[in-house]
């Protein structure tokens, strides 16, 4: 199966076997030239580092202005009083086994450092523990 076709069918672990596959050994990268703000050449690591450091600071770091007109004319939400009800109530049981089931496997933990794996095997123990704890958390908005 081609990497295409891997991407297509949303499976990165297969993705990412044909990338290292096809990267080799991965001693390339280590190679690449980088130049600094006169287009010389940097020899040394720590230099080309500092040069990364720097673009990247200069191309996330960017000055913005904000138009307090433009903010204006955004919409703000409106809610029916249904809904407002329905997200001030506390999440159910359900919700936290829904909740549970839709979190995807082999992604990296956060940073509580549990697997989504970890959790679904625990079943409705985990779950029902899950729930006390977020209706706690809900109740006295306290973490």
């Amino acid at each position: 199966m081609d990497i295409e076709n891997v991407v297509k069918v949303h499976d990165p672990t297969a993705a990412f076997q044909i990338i290292r596959r096809l990267r080799g050994n991965g001693q390339g990268i280590k190679h690449i030239p980088v130049q600094n703000k006169n287009h010389l050449i940097l020899t040394n690591s720590k230099d080309q580092l500092n040069r990364w450091k720097e673009y990247f600071d200069k191309m996330l770091n960017v000055d913005t202005t904000i138009n307090e007109q433009v903010l204006q004319q955004i919409p703000s939400p409106t809610f029916d009083d249904d809904e407002l009800s329905r997200q001030d109530a506390v999440p159910t049981l359900d919700e936290v086994v829904k909740t549970i089931g839709q979190i995807r496997n082999k992604k990296a933990p956060g940073k509580d450092d549990v697997p989504a794996e970890l959790l679904k095997a625990g079943g409705h123990y985990i779950a029902e523990w899950l729930h006390e704890i977020i209706r706690d958390v809900w109740e006295q908005e306290v973490v």
